[in-house]
């Protein structure tokens, strides 16, 4: 799909998806499906590469690699940033501590 091949999959095979039939895929569950689905395509190459097109947008928008390593990018820097505050108030209350402990 994501390379922007037309695909025809059943339900199942299709879990976990989200697709829309006849707009991303091409979902067939029974023998006769299968066959309408395979002449309907065969006989239609605009409609093959408009699902196809369809399918890699959606892929590209819905599950691209680079979108969850950037939400684990920006996760790890704000974990990072509160860590460095942690240790600048540490670091500030040490301070605090000596000096009145120096008294």
């Amino acid at each position: 799909m994501n390379i922007g091949r037309c695909v025809l999959s059943t339900s199942i095979g299709a879990e976990g998806i989200n697709y829309t039939d006849k707009e991303n895929i091409v979902i067939a569950n029974t023998k006769q499906e299968w066959i309408d689905a395979l002449n309907m395509l065969k006989n239609n190459y605009t409609k093959v590469v408009e699902i196809g097109n369809n399918a890699s947008a959606m892929v590209q928008q819905n599950y691209k690699q680079n979108t969850y390593a950037d939400k684990l990018i920006k996760f790890i820097k704000e974990i990072h940033k509160c860590i460095l505050y942690c240790h600048f108030y540490f670091y500030i209350y040490s301070i605090v501590l000596l000096y009145i402990l120096s008294f």
